[in-house]
């Protein structure tokens, strides 16, 4: 039997969870990996067979085996507190350990498995060159939802994804980035690690070649080893490719052809083409001499423009004279999409086949090609099956072939009942099967009684998903249509149908209903998967009536701060309030210090209020430092003022607490209070609504200032503006007030707040209780 090893702690291997919307419960799971006295993970087969592990959260979001209870109660952002219990009273273990999941934003990274070097801009290569403007590109990273990013969905940049960029060898090569980049710098010869840290904590790491020695074309390929031409086919095309010492791409090259052959040998002349692009590519254009004679040439590729110079590579250019049309033949054009016999329904990239319809001579030289002026009238063009592959002459003469389904057609050119030459087409269909149809957790269709409902891509995405295996296909609807995608091509629909025609009428995508109550329970859509002109599946989609309207409550008046620091003006300084009567009728000369500027006034009037009156403006009073007061009659007042915190409320008159003072008998206790001068005070006020809301209009509507009207003593004032933020729930707007008047102060008890009408709405479309006004608490 294995060996059971000592367990000495645990810790919690699943330690991220996505948002209720999109975490997977019937999959998900709390883990844990349990390790022995070195630390290491204790594999499973030598763990004790009675150890048990039990789970508590402080959401109440899991059930003790660590499965999901309550998706709902999972936060929109932040973390879940978890304690573990394991025990085994085998190998008498019991053991706890707390530790935090955190909710991730399901379109957030949650790791990148492969990124490119591209320098100089746009070009991509293998290896850092000393004097390279280099960036590291991501080319495939997961989301958090499991969705893969490659090939054409690949991310062109970082997306806000890093935390930190490091590089192990600074003097080969260092790293920083940016919010969307990653830069190297490459500094000397050698080789080094580039780590990227995810903010999931994901670390890629790359192992980077950097070379002193500067980047030189040293190769040109052309595509093709020969290109043939005729007295008929008199010019063509070849792409070639420029690369330098380490085989990378070289930007920016002109190439230039030059014959090896000259005088009456002479196939074609000079040919010159623009500059390589980002992929070290350019085509040349050769085209034969009028006194070509049948022969073959070998020309010298080069980035010279030199034709005494060694070339970088080579091209075959073969040339004859044709005789007279002997055969027919059909061949596939230069300018075809695809480039065989083959073409696919589905992919864009291979769904359309151009052919030519030609004449050779008896040595199988090409002697004609023939265009518009015959196609079409003296020869014909048919396909054998068109249920398969269609086929017709473009205004060019060519054939254009177009596949229809799966299956093999041969397409005929005919001179009269003469067939001058077949082509056969195999036609292939790569379009991928949706595979099922099922309802997400949860969902549900909300509407009011009488509102007509239109469903769109977003409620379609939280409704229902279609599946083939892992991969998940988007939804999009267009028009009356709602259409599966795959990429960018439609492969399937879906049909709404409704359970009664009669109370929920259904068109398109638009759900009307008509004359509904809360007692309407039974009410669906059905909602039909079809491909091909074929039900792939079916799935119901329960409709909820909701005939209420949404209410809304402020419920929190957060205090305002007052500015760290306030310049005072004439009239406007601080009110000492003494509980028992001073020294009446006694003059007091108060001096305020704040290590700069003194200013003295005052006096004290026969109901015990000492105010003080600061005419220097120049004085300023600085929240949480000490101010000292003196008296000429020091037995009456000694050190009035020993500290004012910066914890004000968000009232007119805001008080401040004082250090306890010791006073000569019968002097009795001091406190202050701070005038407020017109100043910045910063107020938060939280709606909370009875459901989820949205915009009437738009979703723009809930994070509208105006439409969140401040009233105070009955009057409106437009000109304080909120700033406002959407709970991720649609339950709450936060309100943020930045008020400079102090005379308009939003008050708990006496201030009022409206949410302007058809501005805001339940999911269902039953609008806010008009004119829905609430005094703050």
């Amino acid at each position: 039997p294995a060996q059971t090893l000592d367990i000495q702690s645990v810790k919690a291997s699943t330690i991220t969870i996505l948002p209720s919307s999109d975490v997977d419960t019937a999959t998900y799971k709390l883990a844990l990996d349990y390790l022995d006295k070195e630390g290491n993970v204790i594999p499973a087969a030598q763990l004790p067979t009675d150890l048990t592990v039990s789970y508590v959260d402080n959401k109440d979001v899991f059930n003790t085996d660590g499965t999901i209870k309550n998706k709902d109660k999972i936060p929109a952002f932040g973390s879940i507190k978890v304690v573990a219990t394991v025990k085994s009273t085998a190998a008498n273990i019991n053991l706890t350990q707390e530790f935090e999941v955190t909710v991730v934003a399901a379109n957030d990274w949650a790791s990148v498995t492969d990124a490119k070097l591209v320098f100089n801009t746009d070009v991509t290569g293998t290896v850092a060159v000393v004097g390279d403007s280099i960036k590291l590109v991501p080319t495939v990273a997961t989301k958090n939802d499991g969705t893969k990013l490659e090939g054409d969905t690949a991310p062109t940049d970082w997306n806000t994804q890093v935390k930190s960029v490091t590089s192990s060898n600074i003097t080969v090569l260092t790293a920083a980035k940016s919010s969307n980049d990653i830069s190297l710098t490459p500094i000397t010869a050698g080789t080094a690690t580039v780590t990227v840290e995810l903010n999931s904590g994901y670390k890629f790491e790359k192992v980077i070649t950097v070379n002193e020695e500067a980047r030189q074309a040293t190769k040109i390929t052309a595509e093709q080893e020969k290109l043939t031409l005729s007295s008929t086919v008199s010019s063509g095309n070849v792409k070639v490719t420029v690369v330098d010492q380490y085989g990378d791409p070289v930007k920016g090259k002109t190439v230039y052809a030059y014959p090896t052959a000259t005088g009456t040998k002479a196939i074609v002349s000079q040919a010159q083409t623009s500059a390589t692009d980002e992929k070290g590519e350019a085509t040349l254009s050769l085209t034969a001499l009028g006194t070509a004679t049948t022969g073959t040439d070998t020309v010298k590729l080069s980035i010279e423009n030199d034709a005494q110079k060694d070339g970088l590579g080579t091209l075959t250019v073969e040339y004859a004279k044709a005789g007279n049309v002997a055969t027919y033949d059909v061949r596939i054009a230069a300018d075809s999409l695809s480039k065989d016999a083959t073409i696919d329904t589905y992919n864009t990239d291979d769904n359309a086949l151009k052919l030519e319809f030609i004449g050779k001579d008896a040595a199988g030289v090409v002697a004609a090609i023939y265009d518009q002026t015959t196609m079409g009238t003296t020869y014909e063009v048919s396909s054998s099956d068109t249920a398969i592959a269609e086929a017709s002459v473009a205004g060019t003469g060519k054939i254009e072939v177009t596949p229809v389904k799966a299956g093999t057609a041969t397409i005929h050119v005919k001179e009269g009942n003469i067939v001058r030459a077949t082509f056969e087409v195999t036609v292939t269909d790569s379009t991928p099967a949706v595979g099922t149809i099922a309802l997400k957790e949860g969902a549900q269709i909300l509407v009011s009684a009488s509102t007509a409902k239109t469903l769109t891509a977003d409620d379609l995405k939280s409704l229902i998903s279609v599946k083939n295996g892992e991969k998940a296909f988007d939804l999009e609807v267009s028009g009356s249509t709602i259409n599966v995608k795959d990429g960018s091509n439609n492969i399937a629909t879906i049909e709404l149908f409704s359970s009664n025609s009669e109370k929920l009428k259904v068109s398109g995508v638009e759900v009307t209903p008509d004359s509904l109550t809360d007692a309407d329970v039974d009410l669906a859509l059905v909602a039909k998967l079809v491909q091909g002109g074929k039900t792939i599946g079916t799935t119901t989609i329960p409709v909820v009536v909701d005939a209420t309207a949404p209410t809304a409550t402020a419920t929190t008046v957060e205090d305002g701060k007052q500015a760290a620091k306030k310049e005072l003006t004439t009239n406007t300084g601080l009110v000492f309030t003494a509980k028992e009567a001073g020294v009446d009728g006694n003059d007091i000369t108060i001096e305020i210090k704040d290590d700069k500027k003194p200013s003295d006034a005052g006096d004290v009037t026969t109901n015990g209020q000492l105010e003080i009156t600061v005419s220097n403006k120049d004085i300023t009073i600085e929240l949480g430092n000490t101010y000292t007061s003196q008296s000429e009659v020091a037995s009456t007042l000694d050190d009035i003022v020993n500290a004012i915190n910066s914890n004000l409320q968000a009232s007119a008159l805001v008080e401040a607490s004082v250090s306890p003072v010791e006073q000569a008998t019968n002097k009795g206790q001091v406190e202050s209070k701070v005038n407020l001068a017109d100043g910045t005070t910063e107020l938060t006020v939280t709606i909370n609504f009875s459901e989820a809301v949205k915009g009437k209009t738009a979703d723009t509507d809930l994070t509208a200032a105006a439409t969140y009207t401040y009233k105070h003593d009955g009057a409106s004032d437009s000109s304080i503006t909120p700033t406002v933020t959407v709970a991720e729930d649609k339950k709450s707007v936060t309100l943020v007030y930045a008020i400079t008047d102090k005379t308009k102060k939003l008050q708990a008890g006496t201030s009022k707040l409206s949410i302007a009408d058809n501005k805001v709405t339940d999911l269902a479309g039953n609008g806010l209780t008009a004119g829905t006004e609430f005094t703050l608490q």
